[in-house]
């Protein structure tokens, strides 16, 4: 008879408490800020969600009681220290920041923020102070992309190459995020690609052994990692100067590091959700910042004496995000909102997801050997798969012809092929296979930002007479007319 391996003893809960204005713990874990931790839904009235992450010695597994104002934590393996988790909850969740406080000053500074927060939905929404190396790869591979297809590459790559912790059973998170020297070896690049990584490969590995270079970690990686905590301690300007010398790093990517683990409370990513935010709720075309960033002397490429000087562009809600205009949108939330702006902005973007206009239930999670691979357009952020194979295999779908370029065939076959999104990933979270000329598009997308797409109407808002992320509806409006409406639910990321 064969003896089976005995169940895990799961350590009791222990207690911290955290009031809801202080912690929003479902928007907070799945608004964009982390991409590692582990969602595990239980759909029962008495048992709330669980999330799970996998710290270099444990995993740590997180519930909250709003009801009863409490958060509920364990580790596996326990830690030696029984104060441990607690020192790491309040430092990682930021819980020693006054958020109330903190939302009355954004309430009656911006009647926006104010109207958002009486909805009574966004309270809660801190800013996670993140590991920097773990940040730093995770929004490096945030360009062009959403925040599920985001999320299973990043599982991939804490799959792929660390160890799992031996004590932590299915489905919680057990595999920690791997340290630079792991993905600056000479074969890293060639497998984060067939993980689904594309042209961000070689950024992730450029950027992991730049900080070991002698400049930065000095060979290791415990000097890697202390060199890139110590930006702490910088000023911004110089912290964002030492963010875009990495591979991969422009100044979304680096103000998003410098904002979520770095302590530059005023960094503000300006991306599609900001930008369009900006516009259709702050009047930004027609506010002076939007005159100053088309000034001649805000252009970054001057006349010469054989030219003859520019005229001010016209920004339009499809205008690229040029330099100057990033600049501009930026300074307008940084005088409305203060010190903190990049927190408050925080909330509007979480507030703009549609994951989190429709208090509807989310989809059941499967499990992996049901769906190795997480939905892109049509799961949400409250659909995070647990656990993700290491190495899966990635769709490909045939390049059209000529001939049937025009239309798609009207076949049960076609009618069932997985539908792209605008980041290029399909409903099964893959993207097509990685070719030169689309790797070269996609590198000069991110240089330039891109135009952004014309808001769609939708029926919902047709009736209503406004346009959904058009500039005749406010974001609460917006919010409002998305409640209990079923449909698309896809999230874009910080790309």
């Amino acid at each position: 008879m064969t003896a089976t391996a005995p169940a895990t003893a799961f350590p009791p809960w222990r207690t911290l408490p955290v009031c809801l204005s202080q912690l929003s713990l479902p928007i907070v874990l799945r608004s964009g800020q982390s991409f590692r931790w582990s969602h595990h839904p239980t759909y029962t009235l008495s048992e709330p969600a669980e999330f799970s992450y996998a710290l270099p010695n444990r995993t740590l597994i997180l519930r909250q009681l709003p009801a009863q104002g409490e958060l509920h934590y364990r580790s596996i393996p326990s830690p030696a220290d029984p104060d441990e988790d607690e020192r790491w909850l309040r430092d990682y969740l930021s819980l020693d920041v006054d958020l109330k406080a903190l939302y009355e000053e954004w309430a009656g500074r911006d009647s926006v923020f104010a109207e958002v927060r009486r909805l009574g939905r966004f309270e809660g929404v801190t800013m996670l102070r993140q590991p920097p190396w773990e940040c730093l790869v995770s929004f490096i591979c945030s360009s062009n992309n959403n925040i599920p297809r985001i999320t299973l590459m990043i599982s991939r790559l804490s799959s792929h190459f660390s160890p799992a912790h031996p004590s932590v059973p299915a489905p919680y998170a057990a595999h920690p995020f791997p340290p630079p020297s792991v993905l600056a070896t000479p074969t890293a690049e060639q497998t984060l690609r067939e993980l689904g990584f594309g042209y961000r490969a070689k950024y992730v590995v450029g950027t992991a052994r730049m900080l070991l270079d002698d400049a930065h970690g000095k060979g290791s990686d415990e000097g890697a990692l202390k060199w890139l905590k110590a930006l702490r301690k910088r000023p911004g300007e110089e912290v964002r100067e030492e963010l875009i010398k990495f591979a991969g790093v422009g100044p979304k990517v680096g103000d998003c590091v410098a904002l979520m683990c770095l302590d530059q409370r005023d960094a503000i990513p300006v991306d599609t959700h900001v930008w369009q935010i900006a516009v259709r709720d702050y009047a930004f075309l027609s506010s002076p910042y939007a005159a100053r960033a088309v000034a001649p002397s805000a252009s970054p490429f001057p006349s010469t004496k054989n030219k003859k000087p520019r005229k001010p562009a016209k920004l339009t809600k499809d205008s690229s995000i040029t330099p100057a205009v990033y600049k501009a949108v930026g300074d307008m939330f940084r005088d409305r909102w203060g010190e903190w702006a990049g927190w408050a902005h925080s909330v509007l973007f979480a507030a703009d997801l549609k994951a989190f206009q429709s208090p509807s239930s989310p989809p059941p999670t499967p499990s992996p050997s049901e769906a190795p691979s997480i939905p892109a357009a049509s799961a949400t952020l409250l659909s995070t798969t647990t656990a993700v194979p290491a190495t899966p295999s990635l769709s490909s779908s045939p390049t059209p012809t000529p001939a049937n370029k025009r239309r798609a065939p009207n076949t049960p076959a076609a009618r069932r092929a997985p539908k792209r999104t605008r980041s290029g990933a399909d409903e099964e979270g893959q993207g097509p296979p990685s070719t030169p000329m689309k790797e070269e598009k996609e590198e000069r997308d991110e240089r330039d930002d891109g135009p952004y797409p014309t808001p769609r109407a939708t029926p919902a808002s047709a009736a209503a007479g406004v346009e959904v992320g058009g500039e005749g509806a406010s974001l609460a409006e917006r919010i409002k007319l998305r409640r209990g409406r079923s449909g698309r639910s896809g999230t874009s990321g910080r790309g």
